[in-house]
Formats: C-alpha cells, sequence, structure tokens
C-alpha cells in the first residue's frame, strides 16, 4: 500500500514537472541555432539587368570569427581580437534571417551599436540586415542585399 501511494506521488510529480516546460522555439525554425564559423565572404552588386554577381570575395578561414545563435541572442565574437564581443537581436522565418538590435555587453549596462562599421569584421554592412539562409550539411549561406557570408557549423 505504500509503495502504491509513494509510486501514484512521484508519478504526479513527474507529471507537474513535464506539464511546466516549455518548448519555444525560434518562429518554429531552430536550423540556425548553434554555433558557426565564418569562412567567406563575398561583396554582391547588381548589374543595370537587376543580375546579382560576386564583385569581391575574401577568404577569413583563417580568423577567429564566430556567430552563436541561441533562442532568439545572436553573439558575434572575433576570437583573434578579445575587446568586442556583439550581441544582436534575431528572428526567423521560412527561410529569413532578421537580425535587429545590435549591443555591446558592458558590466553595468550594455551600450547599443550605432556604428555598422563595427560589424564589418563579421561580414555585415547594416545594423538592421535582413539574409535569407540555406542550410545544407553543416554549412549555412546567408544572402543579403549586397552581402553573402558561408558559414560552417562548429
Amino acid at each position: 500500500m505504500k509503495r502504491l501511494f509513494f509510486l501514484s506521488i512521484f508519478f504526479s510529480v513527474v507529471a507537474l514537472c513535464f506539464s511546466s516546460c516549455e518548448t519555444d522555439t525560434i518562429d518554429g525554425d531552430g536550423h540556425v541555432e548553434g554555433f558557426w564559423y565564418l569562412e567567406r565572404i563575398e561583396t554582391l552588386a547588381a548589374d543595370s539587368a537587376g543580375t546579382v554577381r560576386t564583385v569581391a570575395e575574401a577568404d577569413v578561414s583563417d580568423k577567429l570569427v564566430f556567430w552563436s545563435f541561441q533562442h532568439r541572442l545572436l553573439e558575434l565574437d572575433d576570437k583573434a581580437d578579445a575587446t568586442d564581443r556583439i550581441l544582436c537581436r534575431f528572428t526567423t522565418d521560412n527561410g529569413t534571417l532578421t537580425i535587429g538590435d545590435t549591443y555591446v555587453p558592458t558590466y553595468g549596462a550594455d551600450s547599443i551599436v550605432s556604428d555598422a562599421s563595427i560589424l564589418a569584421r563579421y561580414g555585415m554592412t547594416h545594423l538592421h540586415q535582413t539574409f535569407k539562409y540555406n542550410v545544407k550539411n553543416g554549412k549555412m549561406t546567408l544572402t543579403g542585399d549586397d552581402v553573402r557570408l558561408h558559414l560552417r557549423q562548429f
């Protein structure tokens, strides 16, 4: 009898624990979440006919530039330069990644970034930027209006 009582209490507690868990994903699309290593940056331009082509390409695979996505927070980190670490809010929806508010974390209060040049080493050209993304076999391609980024999952 005691055993049945303890088992019913145990299963009730387990059921309550599972029912209190929330499975919150980023707009139902968790493909971008994780730790990514920036390998290549392509600068894009459209010709008079509207065809987009690559006008410059930079191999940054020898740099230590990482993009880390978790929940709705993106951390941009250049491991070779320990001075700046940048945090951004992001959302995903149907293959579109939108990067929003950008902050430099500091002790006490985070300061919002107002100069987009701080993002250049991460391949970004604007403070608020939208990319089309494609994830396949541990590689991700982010394509914006003027840049295409190639990342590898780490």
